[in-house]
């Protein structure tokens, strides 16, 4: 059994990092190919990735008799499937 995060001891040691940085992507997260290039990019930018916000997430208001199927649609692979696209690299899978 593979485990899905790793987290090596030396990562745990304080002052590590004497100085902390941090890249904001603005990325479509129900499109594959933007978050690859993302990841491209915040790999290019620091050579491994150690924190991971994945915070991504849209909602439709109102009653669901209401709710048409691309709203629901649009919910669910922002919420849903955006979350797997982007946790998925950083995981290992």
């Amino acid at each position: 059994m593979r485990p899905y995060f790793r987290y090596p001891q030396r990562s745990c040691e304080r002052n590590q990092y004497p100085r902390t940085a941090a890249l904001a992507v603005t990325v479509d997260v129900r499109l594959k190919e933007q978050v690859q290039n993302m990841v491209k990019q915040t790999i290019q930018e620091f050579g491994q990735i150690d924190v991971l916000v994945n915070d991504a997430g849209i909602g439709r208001n109102g009653l669901i008799v209401d709710l048409s199927e691309e709203d629901w649609d649009a919910v669910v692979d922002t919420s849903l499937k955006g979350t797997f696209l982007v946790c998925k690299p950083w995981a290992g899978i």
